[in-house]
């Protein structure tokens, strides 16, 4: 692979007086206890570039936590910024002039980063648009229009909604009915809610990673998750959720259709993928790898005759849909791990308060073929939900040890906006106030409900642990200690770090 020096790629020859878009992905902020450093690959961004480039338009892309990965800052006690400083962002802003800026928002921990681009932007010029889109700003465009700096909001998927704001900007033609964009008219901000999603995905063209420095995105330290190989890629092959999962906001942004591209699709980006970048392992990031069966199995055959080398896993499965048929083809095609998205172990949670189209008893037959193939199993598990005891917090524990994964993953629920569970939580007053969208991460306690004080269930999680670390001990000895001296090495290292930052908002539970 050729190694690229990318700060802004653009098809200039061709651009003639179209008008100039940048698309930026903000700076991260991280809380040191729940997150660890990452920048995975923007896909959405990419996707838009993409879409753009094929209209003809004169784009470019910063994502300015690739480029300022190693630039860190204190925001608070526990709060650690990382990225490209203000005084950089803008002057790469204001070396690029252009006439539009889009702004990612993936997650609601992120909003003040994007609206702080907004800002730098507006001071440039006042005359440069500023669009928002991402999952965020999706579910909470009036709030995030009352930003001033903010002119426009892409509601849900945003290459088509994009795309026809440009045209009708440059044609100068009324915007006002488009569907899935929300704007200011007038001091009043109008909403048009997202109706219409895209059916066809294989018409979109594949996400343009020529826009960004792709050999930064490569560090193994920079993944979501681990690979076991590298150069690997992060690729989607379908959008869309069906199930109902009442701490989920997906819906709001993919709609609850599923909608997939062909298998042939996925397999001609892979290859892309591999010729172009040399990949050498895929991480699959839908949400629903497995709900189409035929699909699933066309692209396991495909990876078998044209990749055989390739390894691949899976973040996202439909874990209702999953069977051993399908199972076995995916590890002869080179999947060795695969998340499972358990969310509780105590059946009456998972069916009447997650309200997940699962049951338990499926999992433990399928688990035994994933171990008989070799394959690492992983699963994630929520705990604290509103209208949940303690006695089946504890049972949703007791079920994450027993099933024995290579590694189980354990999360507060989160009363993230545009999910069922927000509503229900605020209106039952169960959130527990810090500082609004920026505690907003799922290591910490956010709910706190009269059955399940939060003190009781941070102290069932802290036996929880105890107890599954010294089973892990016990097992692997010699793995797990390595593993129990860094954690406290870590630990020791975030407590002087706290006492060397500067005063700020204490951000945790």
């Amino acid at each position: 692979m050729k190694k690229q020096n990318v700060i802004f790629a653009a098809p200039v020859a061709a651009w003639g007086n179209k008008m100039k878009i940048l698309l930026i992905r903000p700076p991260y902020s991280a809380d040191t206890r729940s997150l660890a450093k990452l920048a995975d690959f923007p896909l959405g961004l990419a996707y838009i570039c993409a879409v753009l480039e094929k209209e003809g338009h004169r784009v470019a892309a910063l994502d300015a936590l690739i480029e300022g990965f190693d630039l860190e800052s204190w925001q608070g006690r526990h709060l650690i910024r990382y990225g490209l400083p203000d005084d950089e962002l803008k002057k790469r802003i204001r070396d690029f002039s252009p006439d539009i800026v889009g702004v990612s928002c993936l997650f609601s921990t992120q909003a003040d980063n994007a609206h702080n681009v907004c800002k730098i932007v507006k001071e440039i010029s006042k005359s440069i648009l500023t669009v928002m889109g991402g999952s965020h700003p999706s579910v909470m465009p009036d709030e995030t229009l009352r930003d001033e700096n903010v002119d426009f909001v892409v509601i849900g998927e945003g290459e088509y909604t994009m795309r026809d704001l440009l045209k009708r900007l440059e044609s100068k033609d009324d915007f006002l009915s488009l569907d899935g964009l929300a704007f200011r008219k007038d001091g009043k901000i109008t909403v048009n809610p997202k109706t219409k999603f895209i059916e066809a995905l294989d018409d979109l063209p594949f996400p343009a990673r020529h826009y960004f420095p792709m050999e930064k995105y490569f560090d193994p330290k920079k993944y979501q998750v681990s690979p076991r190989l590298t150069p690997a890629a992060t690729l989607i092959s379908s959008r869309g959720c069906p199930a109902k999962c009442i701490f989920c906001s997906i819906h709001k942004v993919w709609g609850r259709p599923f909608r997939a591209r062909s298998a042939e699709n996925v397999l001609n980006e892979i290859g892309l993928l591999v010729d172009k970048y040399g990949v050498k392992e895929i991480q699959f990031a839908d949400d629903n790898m497995t709900l189409d069966k035929k699909r699933l199995m066309a692209i396991c055959n495909g990876i078998k005759e044209r990749f055989p080398r390739l390894k691949w896993l899976s973040l996202g499965v439909a874990l209702w849909a999953l069977d051993e048929e399908m199972i076995t083809s995916m590890a002869e095609s080179g999947c060795y791990r695969i998340y499972l998205p358990v969310e509780s172990g105590d059946q009456d949670v998972l069916t009447r308060i997650v309200k997940k189209p699962l049951l338990l008893s499926k999992i433990p037959p399928l688990l035994e073929k994933m171990r008989s193939l070799g394959m690492e199993v992983h699963g994630f598990f929520v705990i604290g939900f509103p209208g949940e005891t303690p006695e089946q917090v504890r049972q949703t524990l007791r079920y994450a040890r027993e099933l024995n994964l290579d590694h189980h993953y354990i999360y507060y629920a989160t009363p993230y906006p545009g999910t069922e569970m927000y509503e229900t939580c605020k209106q039952g007053g169960f959130i527990i106030e810090k500082s609004g969208y920026k505690s907003l991460y799922p290591r910490q306690i956010h709910i706190e409900t009269p059955a399940l004080p939060a003190a009781i269930l941070r102290r069932i999680v802290r036996r929880h642990n105890i107890i599954n670390q010294w089973t892990l001990f016990q097992q692997h000895p010699i793995m797990e200690f390595p593993v129990i001296v860094s954690k406290l090495w870590r630990d020791f290292k975030s407590y002087f770090e706290r006492i060397r930052a500067p005063a700020g908002s204490d951000n945790g539970s």
